[in-house]
C-alpha cells in the first residue's frame, strides 16, 4: 500500500509541475500581446485561474472518489460525455473557429466537451481491462478497438484528429500496463 501511495504522490507532484510550466508557458506566449498594448490580463487571470485553480480542484474531487464508484458509472459517465461532444454539431449549440466545430456554446461560456470526453475515456477503459483483471485474450484489445471507435467517430467529424491520436495513444499505454501482448496490438 505504501509504494501506491508513494506513486500517487510522485504523478500529483508530477502533474502539479507541469500544470504550472503549462501556466507560465501561457502567460509568456500571451505577454507579446501585452507588450502591443493590447488588454489582456483578465484572459491571463481567467486561462490560468481556471486552469490551476479549478483543474486542481476538479482533481482533488475525482481523487476522492472510490475507484469502485467510478467503475459503476464509468459507461453512463462515458455515454454522457460522448453525446456532449457530439453536441457541437447541434445548430446554435456548437462554435466552430477555423474550420473546427469542437466547442459548446452555454450561454456565459463556451467549453470544450473533449475535456470531459478524455476523463470519460479513460474511467470506461479502465474499468473494461479492471472487469477482466488485465487483457485476457482478445476482449481487451476488442473493448478497446470499441471505445476508440466511438470516440473516433466523433472526434474526426469535428475534426479534432489531435485529440483522437492522444486518446488512441493513451488507451493504447493503458492496454499495455494491462498486459496486452504486442503482437495483438500490432494488429
Amino acid at each position: 500500500m505504501r509504494k501506491i501511495e508513494s506513486v500517487d504522490r510522485f504523478l500529483a507532484y508530477a502533474t502539479g509541475v507541469l500544470a504550472f510550466f503549462g501556466a507560465a508557458m501561457f502567460v509568456s506566449a500571451t505577454s507579446g500581446l501585452a507588450a502591443r498594448g493590447e488588454a489582456i490580463m483578465g484572459d491571463i487571470v481567467a486561462q490560468v485561474g481556471l486552469g490551476l485553480g479549478g483543474g486542481g480542484l476538479a482533481a482533488y474531487l475525482i481523487s476522492r472518489v472510490p475507484h469502485r464508484r467510478l467503475r459503476a458509472y464509468a459507461v453512463g459517465l462515458f455515454a454522457v460525455a460522448t453525446l456532449a461532444t457530439a453536441a457541437v454539431f447541434v445548430p446554435g449549440l456548437g462554435v466552430s473557429h477555423g474550420g473546427a466545430t469542437r466547442w459548446l456554446d452555454l450561454g456565459v461560456i463556451t467549453a470544450q466537451p473533449l475535456e470531459l470526453l478524455k476523463i470519460a475515456y479513460v474511467v470506461v477503459l479502465a474499468a473494461l481491462l479492471g472487469r477482466r483483471r488485465g487483457v485476457d485474450g482478445w476482449r481487451g484489445v476488442i473493448s478497446y478497438g470499441t471505445v476508440t471507435a466511438v470516440v473516433g467517430a466523433v472526434l474526426i467529424a469535428q475534426p479534432d484528429r489531435d485529440g483522437f491520436i492522444l486518446l488512441g495513444a493513451t488507451g493504447f499505454a493503458m492496454l499495455l500496463a494491462a498486459g496486452a501482448e504486442w503482437r495483438k496490438l500490432g494488429l
